[in-house]
């Protein structure tokens, strides 16, 4: 969202436009969840960008996604408390989750005299679908 703030000041120099393309920028992105996959963060990244840019053009002309629709409010400071609430509330159980769907899918190969012993695994999660 800092990204699309300074396109949006360097394009109009106008903080409304800059409120307005924050708040679309919410409403658009505020679903991508950082996974601790690296190679798909170039990704995330890419998508981020070119919705910043969509929100700064959407706000040049004027439209804001309506503050009836998800998490938006009406004004930039709301939206941006709407979407830390998520972050601080929300967040830190997804976190969980990612770590231990990653876990299980980590396995450790033990050598054992030039031996490989394949698939040792070092986690089970309580939501793995092996658990009954």
């Amino acid at each position: 969202m800092g990204a699309g703030a300074g396109i949006a000041w360097l394009f109009t120099h106008n903080l409304n436009v800059i409120h307005t393309s924050i708040i679309n920028m919410i409403s658009d992105v505020s679903g991508i969840i950082c996974d601790g996959a690296s190679n798909s963060c170039a990704m995330k990244v890419s998508t981020v960008t070119t919705s910043e840019f969509k929100a700064v053009l959407m706000a040049k002309e004027n439209i804001q996604v309506s503050g009836n629709d998800g998490i938006v409010d009406t004004g930039v400071e709301q939206s941006i408390n709407n979407l830390c609430r998520l972050v601080v509330n929300v967040m830190p159980s997804t976190d969980k989750e990612i770590i231990h769907i990653m876990a299980e899918k980590i396995c450790i190969s033990i050598t054992v005299n030039h031996y490989v012993i394949p698939f040792v695994c070092c986690y089970q999660s309580p939501y793995s679908r092996n658990n009954k």
